[in-house]
């Protein structure tokens, strides 16, 4: 079981660090002003929420 979980894990890490990456593209192409956690979640193809776990705001997503 502890591989499921680490398995899990590396997942998230893996997703929140994509999700990092592309809102940098995104605020170059766009500017911070237009940076919406909802669009990033569609460019990445996952979900608003997914978004929201990994990172709690707009302001955390930034700092990360």
């Amino acid at each position: 079981m502890a591989d499921a979980e680490s398995l899990h894990a590396r997942a998230l890490r893996d997703k929140r660090q994509l999700l990092a990456i592309e809102a940098s593209k995104l605020i170059a192409e766009h500017g911070l002003e237009d940076l919406s956690l909802r669009r990033l979640a569609e460019r990445v193809g996952t979900s608003t929420t997914l978004v929201y776990t990994l990172f709690g705001s707009k302001d955390e997503l930034l700092r990360a």
